[in-house]
């Protein structure tokens, strides 16, 4: 009977402890608000590429997918610590677990198999070839015998090593860099004869106004955030939550920072040009018809 007492006795205790337990978790997620408050900081991992992401003159993270990740932080309540490095870098610090995001990964089979992308795109990019500014390329089997330069890592080295010599039968070196103001001191020194990099290379000031984009477009592809395979659900989600409302909102800071960084920064104003040509063709008609 002794026995029975202390073993209802232990299972009464065991009760009592387990709603206390349960108690405690419930108050942690009421005062903490969502799951996504675990994660309190990221490590974020950046690299030279103007204008999407880079690291100014005073150390300072900017571009485009920095302000995307600051407006994301900012909403989640998340402090972010931005690792600089070359691309490669941060791709090893990624597998490693070193770091918890990478910004501005195009995405691909291998990379899918590699590491966890969010399923919101953050932006359409595609692979376009530069060229000095007098010596056009208007098709692919231009490369032929050419030195092409690219960032080391990169999707671009991936495909044109191994899609473009195989699909279109062409001979070419293909010459690797650490950054892009290595591909255009390269060119500039005739050391390589063209540069194969994302669109984005265009509005970059890493591009001089001798190097030009050929008309050629290559892979066309989206870019996402990567995580390690090991990465929260409930942050991965957060960053495509966030994604949906800020591409929603023409107002966002997403369509903000795309209006800073992403715009035709070398193109002629046409529409001041129509209306000066406008102008003069009125005046020289006015003219006419007083002399009449």
């Amino acid at each position: 009977m002794a026995i029975t007492i202390l073993a209802r006795n232990r299972l009464m205790i065991m009760k009592v402890f387990t709603r206390l337990v349960n108690l405690i978790i419930l108050l942690i997620i009421l005062f903490t608000g969502s799951p996504t408050a675990f994660a309190t900081s990221l490590k974020v991992g950046i690299y030279q590429n103007h204008p999407k992401v880079f690291v100014d003159e005073k150390g300072a993270p900017k571009g485009f997918l920095v302000d995307v990740m600051n407006e994301i932080a900012k909403r989640e309540g998340w402090t972010v610590e931005y690792i600089h490095g070359t691309w490669n870098e941060n791709i090893e610090k990624l597998e490693n677990f070193e770091i918890d995001v990478l910004l501005d990964v195009s995405f691909s089979e291998e990379r899918a198999r590699r590491f966890r992308l969010n399923q919101i795109f953050v932006i359409d990019d595609w692979i376009e070839i530069f060229v000095p500014s007098n010596s056009p390329l208007e098709s692919v089997l231009g490369l032929e015998g050419k030195r092409v330069a690219v960032l080391e890592g990169s999707i671009q080295e991936e495909f044109i090593r191994q899609e473009v010599k195989s699909k279109f039968n062409i001979n070419f070196d293909v010459v690797s860099f650490a950054d892009y103001a290595s591909t255009v001191d390269a060119l500039n020194k005739t050391h390589v004869d063209v540069i194969v990099a994302s669109r984005f290379f265009y509005f970059s000031k890493e591009r001089e106004n001798n190097i030009w984009p050929s008309s050629l477009i290559l892979r066309p592809s989206y870019t996402f955030f990567a995580f390690p395979k090991n990465q929260k659900d409930e942050v991965v989600m957060a960053f495509d939550n966030h994604m949906m409302d800020l591409k929603n909102d023409s107002e966002s800071a997403y369509y903000s920072s795309i209006k800073e960084w992403i715009r035709p920064i070398h193109q002629r104003n046409y529409r001041k040009i129509f209306l000066l040509i406008g102008f003069i063709v009125s005046a020289a008609l006015a003219s006419e018809t007083f002399r009449k």
